[in-house]
């Protein structure tokens, strides 16, 4: 093919892959991540992180941690990113293996609120969270868990 812009329309130029690649970055936080969303602060943007260690990061573009949070001491199965309070900057959502879902402030990653869901001796684990905007502009906040019944 000529060119190989065939490949990648999207990209436009044919060599705009290679400088798509040559734009990535390697960031060394210390911990072992595992998922990573953006967020935005403004008219910036943020990486929201979790680790394999239960922690959560918010990290800016050029690798300096802006806070974190070690939650519950159990795997961390999801990420999202929205502004629940109103105030600019993104919120981070956690779905916690341990059955809790936790919203922690983008800005100082204080943890504004948690909830179990599900009640009960044993907690099903939380594996996906996102926020979702009725037509009236309410919020919501959606979750999903697995459980095992006989």
């Amino acid at each position: 093919m000529a060119g190989g812009s065939e490949l990648y329309p999207r990209l436009g130029h044919p060599c705009a892959l290679r400088q798509a690649i040559a734009g990535v970055t390697s960031l060394d936080t210390g911990f072992t991540i595992q998922k990573v969303r953006t967020g935005k602060a403004g008219p910036d943007t943020f990486i929201a992180a979790a680790s394999y260690e239960e922690t959560v990061l918010r990290v800016d573009p050029e690798g300096t941690t802006v806070w974190r949070n070690e939650l519950a001491g159990y795997m961390i199965h999801d990420l999202w990113c929205d502004d629940l309070t109103g105030d600019g900057t993104d919120d981070v959502l956690a779905a916690n293996a341990d059955g809790h879902v936790c919203c922690l402030d983008g800005s100082t990653g204080k943890r504004l609120w948690s909830s179990t869901p599900m009640s009960g001796s044993h907690k099903t684990p939380m594996y996906a969270v996102c926020s979702v905007r009725a037509v009236d502009g309410t919020k919501y906040v959606a979750y999903s868990a697995s459980s095992i019944s006989n």
